[in-house]
């Protein structure tokens, strides 16, 4: 079945130039929004960690402090 208001949605953003804008935002969102999602789990079990006091920092590898 065609939903005729999103094909009328879709010609209106081919004729104005702006479907590939939309699709490239929503792909750019689809791509980083689980690198997101993962740094706040990331930090939300750190806290949790630091919390119950089960979190010991560990050293950065491969950065050198000399300049």
């Amino acid at each position: 079945m065609i939903d005729i208001d999103e094909l009328g949605k879709v010609i209106v953003s081919l004729q104005a130039g702006e479907l590939f804008t939309t699709l490239f935002e929503q792909a750019v969102y689809n791509s980083f929004m689980p690198l997101f999602e993962l740094a706040g789990e990331t930090e939300l079990s750190v806290l949790i960690q630091r919390k119950h006091g089960q979190y010991k920092a560990r050293p950065l590898v491969g950065l050198h402090a000399s300049y």
